[in-house]
């Protein structure tokens, strides 16, 4: 992801389960979703109307703004999808882990600064 860009982030909602030892796809249509875009000193949180989710609950698509992207620091930022379950129970995928690279504005390209 490049820093001043609004890019389209799909995550896929996937848990581990420890009877077959493998990851697997989770459907958090009926949850309370939310996620989070943390780096040491800038943490974003998504969570409806800013993210969808796909028919079957286990894609998470977010649409960033400038603004937002401006947050991130050059690096590496750790992503996580939450959620809650109606009797209150929560869950959280592994974190991953996001690539914000530097991007310098047209603008700035094009005046040579």
């Amino acid at each position: 992801m490049r820093r001043y860009t609004t890019p389209t982030l799909t995550l896929l909602a996937q848990v581990y389960d420890e009877q077959t030892d493998t990851y697997g796809p989770i459907d958090l249509t009926t949850y309370r979703v939310w996620v989070s875009i943390e780096q040491p000193h800038s943490q974003l949180e998504f969570a409806d109307p800013t993210m969808e989710l796909t028919e079957d609950g286990t894609l998470v698509t977010l649409r960033l703004t400038q603004e937002q992207t401006a947050r991130l620091c050059i690096g590496t930022a750790e992503v996580q999808i939450n959620w809650m379950m109606s009797d209150g129970t929560r869950g959280a995928t592994d974190i991953g882990r996001l690539v914000i690279d530097r991007n310098l504005l047209g603008e700035v390209r094009e005046y040579g600064a």
